[in-house]
């Protein structure tokens, strides 16, 4: 046989097992991103080894949607809640996805979040909540998904953010607090965000049109200045 045809052979068997429809939620839709890798092939026995990574994706966008599916798939990476009228968070509403890496929940209708509504989400690297009613933020509910790098939470109806929000944002490197109602900041502004040192991680805070946006970034360069010129 051909060597190309061990490479078609094991493109077939990848898109074989990467087909294989999983249980989706009403009104949500699944699909399935993989790609093949080939190892151990041999010409004569024709003997190969075929791994396929597969990744899944669930969008639930439907008006009529009024809570979070029950019957989620454990496999997911990726959950999309776009355009729905659900309001509430009740804790541990997506535990069923251990492996989710994003989580977009934006533009629904959601006004309460539980404190323990991100539990077994430890993987967990992007949270999106844009576009929502949000007066009030569950900060501490922040240490169930420690690897958490980007949090939106642009166009909600947020006045005020705690200085305790800053011990569960240590590894938060992109927040978003545009769009907001925010009136006053903590007066220690490094409680927030720190800048230990000039040699820590690269952050972005995105506040938009606040009153105190102009203050917080002349703040922010001047702490910046400070840490390079020690």
């Amino acid at each position: 046989m051909h060597p190309l045809l061990y490479g078609d052979l094991t493109l077939c068997l990848a898109l074989v097992v990467c087909a294989q429809s999983p249980s989706c939620p009403s009104l949500c839709t699944c699909v399935l991103h993989g790609r093949s890798n080939a190892k151990g092939l041999r010409y004569s026995n024709l003997f190969f080894q075929v791994r396929c990574i597969c990744k899944l994706t669930v969008l639930c966008k439907n008006p009529a949607l009024t809570a979070i599916p029950v019957d989620l798939p454990s496999d997911a990476v990726k959950f999309r809640l776009e355009r729905t009228s659900v309001s509430r968070i009740f804790r541990g509403a997506f535990s069923a996805m251990p492996e989710l890496l994003y989580l977009w929940l934006t533009y629904n209708s959601i006004n309460v979040l539980h404190p323990r509504s991100f539990t077994n989400l430890s993987f967990l690297h992007e949270l999106r909540l844009d576009g929502n009613l949000l007066s009030s933020f569950p900060w501490e509910g922040l240490r169930d998904v420690p690897r958490l790098r980007t949090l939106g939470l642009h166009n909600n109806r947020l006045a005020r953010i705690p200085p305790l929000a800053a011990r569960y944002l240590a590894n938060v490197t992109y927040l978003d607090l545009s769009s907001n109602r925010l009136s006053t900041l903590p007066n220690d502004l490094t409680a927030l965000w720190p800048f230990s040192d000039s040699t820590q991680t690269q952050r972005s805070v995105v506040l938009g049109e606040t009153p105190h946006c102009r203050s917080f970034v002349r703040m922010i360069t001047k702490m910046k200045k400070a840490n390079v010129s020690q």
